[in-house]
């Protein structure tokens, strides 16, 4: 067959140790050469004789020969090859553990088939990149190709840095695969290059570290990495990490690497004698022309794995290997890293930058083979060459001198074949060992590179390039569907629609109904979704009637026996176990109540640490508060009259029933001290009232744990609910097919389905117990019909079986999770982000959400939220003002008066639905520009895509935290106009009371227009008086008024964020806006105080002439927002240096930009300094 492939007579015999026949690569060039009618060896003018005679080494010891050069130099050629190769590896592997950071920042999904296509498309362009690299290095010689390849490494590595896409960041991995595989694929041949058949097994192990061991340091650099720099960006990292190695080792190629291969250094000989001697007939180069080049030269490794045999099987081998190894990648984050719900499968749960680690084994492994090649390697080569020269004497006798001197010298191939054969063996028992397997992989590798470089000699770099071509196809395979192969693996055939029902025996005998709701079981363990039913009761109705089964619980009461077990038990567990939790301290308030012993037989008392003696351990120095409502009077509270007498002791009867439950709690959980604001505040004393209110964030912040009294709406309420069942929550089971016994595992719910109408309890819409809730590291919750536990790390409940835990997390515990860990704003704010819109968005929702909550004394609006401002200062250095921030002060002055919807059913935000105007607090708490200066929800815009066109000057507050009076100093665009309106009700009565309002004008055109919106105004230039008349064009916009105002006097607006065109925007959407605040003089020079905000919209604040045309009743609307459109910023910078300087913002037109000056002039409005009081 060979034969007549390529078209060749009897071939002649090659004699080799073995005394068998093989075709060697020689001839099947020339045979290659004869089909094609080409030659690349000979050229018409001198005959290939001459040149051999004149292309050779002076003597078998020429310096010039590679492989006679010093072992130093020899060395450091192949520590550099071995390091880049170990570079490059390394690059597939880095981003394993950044892959869900990858699919965060680009927003591509769970797909698991996407997810993983940065690795696979790199181990792709690396198998593809040898088909022309290393022939071209047979051609031009390996330093260049080195050099080049890695730069371009290095090129297409930084623009995977900077990829703005996902489709642009697998483009350029391929690309750095491609170029990345050129050390992977020389390195073998340069080892060849520099080292004797003798002496190749150990350089080649020491060199096969480099391309086996960098996927494992990969993986755990990336780990490192992500630990090292936390959020969506860390992905970034590891690659820039990628582009400072590959840097440096461009630097160090070209320094300190040096030309090796052989031909091409004969090659450069022959020139050299050429141009000496002057007679090219002598000594004529080899010419090539560039389709000869690509016919033989770049399809020589397609041809060695289609038509060499040995080249085909042990490339396909090692590709199987390498295959398998990724899979085993692919396998260890599964097994180590975090719980995928996709993925049925048991996991230790590893944190998903520690997934790495588990990578050790592997690298163990072949630290061990790399070892064993080392010392055993050239031995077994010796071992073998002498035995088959034992052989050959005894077959031939001793007699022929000649041809024992020849067989002597004779150097197969095949000695290296048992350290392969060894390999092999070792692969398929390893895999029940990871580490095992790569020992084996790495036995196999070294001796089929040494033996395809034994093999083929010159042409080495072809025949390894053809492994690596195989291995990069089949871990690209493997790499894409490792996760498929693991979810499909022994998947049940069960129909999804069969529901199995199963009564098995869980803790405590308690029978449990499984209903099999998916077809998700691997090997002998099946997930299900289940409820456990209490009391031998079953169900065999289907999983509905299971869902709706209550438990007749053992303890009918939240104050029993077994909650208070439970309770325990979650606080043991937290401060022994989680390490995110804060450990209890020795800080103690200025007073507690010590509870007295557990029996009850003394009563409790006040405690003055200021004034009792006695030294305290550190134990006895745990405290719990409590958070609740007060509820209407009479309260039962501390006061200088009775002080003296409450330090003596506190009447457990004459305490409310929450407060005296509270106490009860404390008693059973084995603590001393509880701390009540009723009752360690003296509460008829300012001066003792503002020092300690001061210090609450302390004082939760310090406790061990919070009480919190969810189901009572007033003090006497209590904690404890008397119930007759409790509802119990689904959970996961865990069912083992063989032993049929059960575990429970618990997945992650949302908060609603945990804490079932909780937003409806006066407690949670009480504005002390936002700050209260984010502070306390602990909390114990008495809901109306369970106890429920949460924690930094955990939540438990007792709807959960057996008061499990159930695991997830709320803004609010995101938040608290972060200030006990002291970061910065951008991770303390609930939702992180990396500029100052996101850090201000976060704090605005924050706002948002306490200042729809009710408040008992309206001079605490301020205070009850100051120890949430005060951590979040001391924690970002931020300047705090009058519930603002300095450093995003414009942001924050956009705020407005929310307009509720009726048919809100949260009890407190019905009073703010009705409440007419004005909104502003009676007492001055804060300035009129703070949200805290109204007594109603406030809102803010959404601040995507602004532009700050405002400058603070100065900003200044002064007094306690209860009460603040400031001068804000701000330079910007002005305007002052009117508000016109048909019914008088806009300006001065409620919202709600305005109702399909149907004002009507006419516009510049002559047609008829109307307010579409209740809160759609008309803003009327004072120098225009005739717009009253409407026969002018009008200036609509949105007026959020918050006190009452005179629409005979003119409003000064400040323009605080412009939101201009954007071409992904609808220009129907009338999203460009000017929000502003509305001013008015409060008679001294120069100072004015807020009424209200407002908001432009389209071109309304710029004045330009955008007036409708006939159409619908919202032509108008529309063509101005056609006509705004047209005005596009070119430099759409965000708030993040737009807000604190004055920048040159431009604005574009049809016709080109304008400058700053043109701006100025086509807004028509005056720029000025105002001070806000």
């Amino acid at each position: 067959m060979m034969k007549e492939l390529f078209g060749l007579q009897e071939p002649p015999a090659v004699h080799t140790a073995m005394h068998y026949h093989i075709f060697t690569l020689e001839e099947l060039e020339q045979a290659w050469e004869a089909k094609k009618g080409m030659s690349v060896r000979q050229n018409s003018e001198v005959s290939v004789t001459s040149i051999e005679d004149l292309i050779t080494w002076d003597s078998a010891i020429d310096r010039q020969n590679p492989k006679n050069w010093s072992t130093g130099k020899k060395w450091l050629n192949v520590l550099i090859v071995s390091l880049q190769a170990t570079l490059t590896t390394a690059a597939s592997s880095i981003l394993a553990t950044g892959l869900q950071s990858i699919s965060q920042y680009f927003q591509i999904g769970d797909n698991v088939d996407i997810k993983g296509l940065p690795i696979a498309v790199f181990v792709l362009g690396f198998g593809l990149g040898p088909l022309f690299l290393a022939p071209l290095s047979e051609q031009f010689g390996r330093r260049i190709v080195y050099i080049v390849s890695l730069a371009m490494f290095t090129t297409f590595s930084t623009l995977c840095a900077l990829a703005p896409s996902f489709s642009a960041l697998c483009t350029f991995r391929f690309f750095a695969g491609v170029a990345g595989s050129t050390s992977a694929t020389l390195g073998a041949g340069s080892v060849g290059d520099l080292f004797d058949k003798k002496a190749r097994g150990f350089a080649q192990a020491v060199y096969a570290f480099g391309p086996t061991m960098g996927a494992v340091l990969g993986a755990l650099i990336g780990g490192f990495i992500l630990v090292a720099t936390p959020g969506r960006k860390d992905w970034r990292w590891m690659e820039w990490a990628i582009v400072i190695g590959s840097g440096f080792m461009t630097l160090v190629n070209i320094l300190f690497l040096r030309e090796s291969y052989g031909p091409y250094l004969l090659a450069q000989k022959a020139k050299r004698l050429q141009r000496a001697i002057g007679n090219p007939h002598l000594m004529p180069p080899a010419k090539t022309d560039l389709g000869e080049l690509f016919m033989v030269t770049l399809t020589r490794p397609i041809r060695m794995l289609l038509f060499a045999p040995v080249c085909t099987i042990l490339s396909m081998y090692m590709g199987l290997v390498q295959g398998v190894m990724y899979l085993s990648m692919v396998a260890m984050p599964l097994l180590f890293g975090p719980k995928d719900p996709r993925m049925p499968l048991f996991t230790y749960e590893f944190h998903t930058a520690y997934g790495g680690l588990s990578l050790l084994a592997a690298g163990l492994g072949i630290i061990l083979g790399v070892a064993f090649c080392m010392l055993f390697s050239n031995r077994i080569y010796h071992f073998m060459r002498n035995r088959y020269v034992k052989r050959f004497m005894a077959f031939n006798g001793h007699d022929d001198s000649c041809t024992l001197a020849e067989e002597l010298q004779t150097h197969s191939p095949d000695f290296r074949t048992p350290l392969m054969q060894l390999g092999m063996v070792i692969v398929p028992i390893g895999l029940f060992i990871f580490a095992i397997y790569s020992f084996g992989m790495i036995l196999a590798y070294v001796s089929i590179q040494t033996y395809m470089v034994d093999t083929f000699d010159d042409y080495a770099a072809s025949a390894v390039a053809a492994g690596v071509v195989m291995r990069g196809l089949l871990g690209c395979v493997f790499t894409v569907v490792g996760f498929r192969l693991f979810e499909d693996k022994n998947r049940s055939r069960l129909p999804a629609e069969i529901q199995v029902h199963w009564e098995i025996k869980v803790e405590k005998n308690m029978p449990v109904m499984v209903v099999v709701l998916r077809d998700h079981a691997t090997q002998n363990v099946l997930h299900a979704t289940c409820m456990a039913t209490y009391a031998g009761e079953t169900s065999s109705q289907g999983a509905a009637d299971i869902l709706e089964a209550c438990s007749a619980m053992e303890n009918k009461s939240s104050g029993s026996n077994a909650s208070f077990s439970l309770s325990q038990y979650w606080l043991d567990q937290c401060l022994e176990k989680h390490e995110t939790c804060p450990k209890p301290g020795t800080y103690l308030p200025t007073r507690v109540i010590d509870v007295g012993p557990s029996d009850g037989s003394r009563e409790p008392r006040l405690y003055d640490t200021s004034k009792e003696t006695g030294e305290l351990q550190d134990h006895e120095r745990r405290y719990v508060a409590l958070s609740y409502c007060w509820g209407p009077p009479p309260w039962f509270r501390t006061e200088k009259a009775v002080f003296d007498s409450l330090r003596e002791a506190i009447p457990m009867k004459d305490l409310p029933g929450t407060l005296r439950e509270a106490v009860v709690v404390t008693r059973v959980m084995g603590l001393r001290f509880l701390w009540i604001d009723a009752l360690c505040i003296i509460q008829d004393d300012p001066d003792d009232w503002a020092t300690e209110a001061a210090t609450m964030c302390t004082v939760y912040q310090k406790a061990i744990f919070t009480i919190t009294a969810a189901r009572a709406s007033t003090c006497t309420g209590g904690l404890f609910a008397e119930r007759d069942g409790v509802r119990v929550l689904p959970f996961m089971l865990e069912v083992s097919l063989a032993t049929r016994t059960a575990h429970c595992q618990f997945t992650p719910m949302p908060r609603r389905e945990i804490v079932w109408g909780m937003e409806d309890l006066m407690l949670y819409n009480r504005a002390w117990v936002l700050q209260e809730m984010i502070l306390s590291t602990r909390a114990l919750i008495y809901d109306p019909d369970c106890v429920r536990w949460e924690c930094l790390a955990t939540s438990g409940s007792e709807r959960a079986v057996n008061g499990g835990i159930i695991r997830h997390h709320s803004r609010v515990r995101k938040l608290q999770l972060a200030i006990s860990q002291k970061p910065s704003i951008d991770q303390l704010i609930p939702f992180p982000g990396d500029d100052i819109i996101d850090q201000a968005s976060g704090w605005h929702h924050i706002v948002q959400d306490y200042m729809i909550r009710g408040i008992t004394n309206t001079r605490d609006r301020l205070i009850a939220v100051y120890g949430v401002a005060k951590v979040l200062s001391i924690a970002t250095r931020y300047t705090y003002l009058a519930g603002m921030w300095e450093e995003f002060l414009p942001l924050d002055l956009a705020w407005f008066v929310r307009r509720l919807r009726r048919g809100v059913s949260t009890t407190n935000v019905k009073t703010f639905v009705d409440k007419p105007l004005p909104y502003r607090a009676t007492e001055t708490v804060a300035p009129s520009w703070s949200w805290a200066s109204v007594n109603t929800p406030v809102e803010y815009p959404s601040f995507l895509h602004t532009l700050g066109i405002c400058r603070v000057v100065s900003a200044t507050t002064q007094g306690s935290p209860e009460a603040v009076t400031g001068h804000l100093t701000i330079e910007g665009h002005t305007r002052t106009m009117y508000i016109l309106s048909e019914k008088p009700s806009i300006i001065n009565e409620a919202f709600d009371s305005v109702k399909n309002n149907k004002y009507t004008y006419h516009d510049s055109h002559g047609f008829k227009q109307h307010l579409a919106e209740p809160d759609e105004v008309i803003f009327v230039s004072p120098n225009q008086p005739e717009l009253i008349r409407a026969k002018a064009q009008p200036v609509p916009g949105r007026w959020y008024p918050e006190e009452f105002i005179d629409a005979r006097i003119p409003i000064t607006f400040l323009a605080l964020i412009l939101r201009p065109y954007l071409p992904s925007m609808p220009v129907e959407s009338g999203s460009q806006a000017v929000f502003s605040i509305a001013l008015v003089p409060t008679g001294s020079d120069n100072e004015y105080k807020r009424i209200g905000f407002a908001e432009w919209r389209d071109c309304a604040w710029f004045g330009h002439e955008c007036g409708p045309h006939r159409g619908s009743k919202r032509d108008g609307y529309s063509n101005m927002s056609k006509s705004w459109g047209r005005i596009k910023p070119p430099d759409l910078c965000d708030a993040r240096t737009a807000i604190h300087t004055d920048a040159r913002h431009t604005i574009g037109t049809n016709d080109g930009f304008l400058d700053e000056d043109a701006y100025h002039a086509n807004a028509r409005m005056i720029r000025q300094t105002l001070t806000i009081v």
